[in-house]
């Protein structure tokens, strides 16, 4: 039996957003789904657990690192337009709060991936729940002794 048939803990700590929300939710959802669908008592709870802080760490990274990527990309692309004007619009309409001035692409990203443009969310909260996903999957498979 797998341990998360239903991944309810990758879905709700992907979707929560900060660290210790993340987890909260990640543990709630996780022994949750795991006494639910009888895993707990089969598999124990060090092992449930284990599932769970895998699923957690694996997620966080995930959504850090995309979060990072994008925010990178996006200020590549506001520099590339060559028109700061043009660039501040644009940052105005992704609510970043700040100008683009004579900043650097590193401060330009910092200040993408501080706001609460959709496109954070979405690679954030994106790659949190697909990994989160995939690594309750992977757990469940190695600990039950089966890949597919």
């Amino acid at each position: 039996m797998g341990l998360f048939r239903s991944r309810n803990c990758s879905f709700l700590g992907g979707l929560s957003g900060g660290l210790a929300v993340q987890a909260i939710f990640s543990v709630a959802g996780g022994l949750a789904d795991a006494a639910i669908s009888g895993d707990l008592a089969e598999n124990g709870f060090w092992n449930t657990m284990g599932s769970i802080a895998l699923s957690t760490g694996l997620s966080s990274a995930a959504g850090a690192i995309s979060k990072w990527g994008v925010s990178k990309l996006k200020a590549s692309s506001l520099r590339n337009l060559g028109n700061n004007s043009a660039a501040n619009k644009v940052l105005g309409e992704m609510r970043v709060s700040g100008k683009i001035g004579k900043k650097t692409n590193g401060a330009l990203a910092k200040m993408i991936r501080q706001s609460k443009w959709i496109g954070n969310i979405f690679a954030d909260y994106g790659a949190s729940s697909i990994v989160g996903g995939v690594s309750s999957i992977g757990w469940s498979h190695c600990f039950d002794g089966r890949w597919f």
